[in-house]
């Protein structure tokens, strides 16, 4: 970038040029303004929005060692990753008596009075800026971090005052626009969501105090399915290679993504401890910190890719496998968990923030007539075909909104 041609009123500069980074905390006098102090951990910095959602007050006393100093007009963003390549950046704004204290994995850029904040937030915002500094990560696997070295040095192209005003409201109308898109898009996606809730609904039982139709029964799930608990990989098993492993993370859309990441592959010296996972396979999310998010995950893995030798599933979740005989198909298995009906009896069976085999194998589950199930079935994949035609369209506009969000922060910066 430091070598492309720039307007005749532009000039070439870097980042610790035009900013303080990581400025120092105040003089005595200055922390003597208030007893309270805005305090933004990261979890307060919504990626989305590129701001700060939610900071709280804090004592002076409670935040003035061992956090980030930050005030009213200084851009942060994190430093750490994977929040840092997740666009953790945003304008300390509205601060009690102007100061703030936030993570230490933020990095403070404090612009200068020739820079407007507004530019430089967007700027770090760009893509192309999370790139060149993921290139520059220093530190372990998993910890790695954005060096303030790295940042003094970024080349900056820096126009007039009054052209940067005029580039700032430009980038806030069309980020406007693009806002009011995305919102469209995630609201229909939340319709579409709810549509498949609501043919569930329709068709199965809402729950088991519901008469059932004709030829149905109710049946304990450890009646007619193996229910077992994945295990674990500890920390040292993990390899770049080896057997496939699938944890909660994974289960996508009702089904398994089967794409490697971090922590996917353990060495095959370990893989005897781990849970199998087999075909026709019904995936329960079982332990989490908040109850209530316990069994919102619900995933039938119907077959395993045949590049994959050997795979297993952690045990943050439950395998749910009809017996031999199948008195009843994993698909309806499947259907009831991820029903409203469903989700109340797993949640009848939480307890402590857990869904244990024991407990779950007590989950009634309603069960059609052994002819019946493959018309319910084949009738409730027709209706979700048609409802993943509507969720994919509404995706694609969702992801190309952030393409066109993307290069309209990129635009902002070309010669």
């Amino acid at each position: 970038m430091r070598g492309s041609e720039l307007p005749p009123s532009w000039r070439w500069t870097t980042l610790d040029e035009v900013c303080e980074i990581n400025p120092r905390r105040p003089s005595e006098g200055a922390r003597a303004t208030g007893t309270n102090v805005t305090f933004i951990p990261m979890a307060a910095v919504s990626e989305e929005a590129g701001a700060i959602t939610h900071a709280t007050v804090r004592p002076y006393k409670d935040v003035s060692r061992g956090y980030t100093y930050m005030q009213d007009g200084d851009v942060i963003f994190a430093k750490i990753t994977p929040c840092m390549q997740n666009g953790k950046h945003a304008i300390v704004r509205d601060t009690l008596n102007g100061l703030a204290f936030g993570s230490t994995e933020f990095h403070v850029l404090r612009p200068s009075d020739i820079l407007d904040a507004r530019l430089l937030h967007a700027f770090l915002r760009r893509k192309e800026f999370l790139q060149d500094a993921e290139r520059h990560f220093k530190g372990t696997a998993g910890q790695q971090r954005v060096p303030a070295d790295f940042l003094a040095s970024v080349p900056f192209p820096l126009p007039p005052v009054r052209e940067q005003h005029r580039l700032v409201a430009r980038l806030h109308q069309q980020a406007a626009a693009l806002n009011r898109a995305r919102d469209s898009a995630r609201s229909k996606l939340v319709k579409i969501a709810a549509l498949q809730t609501a043919l569930l609904a329709r068709t199965l039982p809402r729950s088991s105090s519901e008469p059932l139709p004709d030829g149905w029964h109710w049946a304990r799930l450890g009646e007619v399915c193996d229910v077992q608990k994945g295990r674990t990989a500890k920390r040292g098993w993990y390899s770049d290679r080896g057997a496939w492993l699938v944890r909660y993370r994974d289960l996508v859309g009702g089904g398994v993504r089967w794409s490697p990441g971090r922590n996917t592959f353990v060495d095959v010296m370990h893989e005897g401890k781990l849970q199998r996972l087999s075909p026709s396979t019904v995936l329960v999310g079982a332990d989490a910190h908040d109850p209530a998010t316990i069994g919102r995950k619900v995933a039938l893995v119907k077959r395993i890719p045949r590049r994959i030798s050997r795979a297993y599933y952690a045990g943050e979740m439950l395998g749910i496998r009809p017996t031999r005989g199948r008195a009843v198909e994993p698909e309806i298995v499947c259907h009831w968990l991820t029903s409203p009906g469903g989700y109340r009896e797993i949640q009848e069976n939480v307890s402590g923030g857990h869904l244990n085999v024991g407990p779950a194998r007590n989950i009634r589950l309603p069960i059609p007539p052994r002819g019946e199930q493959g018309r319910l079935i084949a009738d409730l994949a027709q209706q979700f075909s048609a409802v993943e035609v509507a969720r994919r369209a509404a995706q694609a506009q969702l992801t190309a909104i952030g393409t066109l969000s993307e290069a309209t922060l990129r635009d902002a910066f070309q010669p």
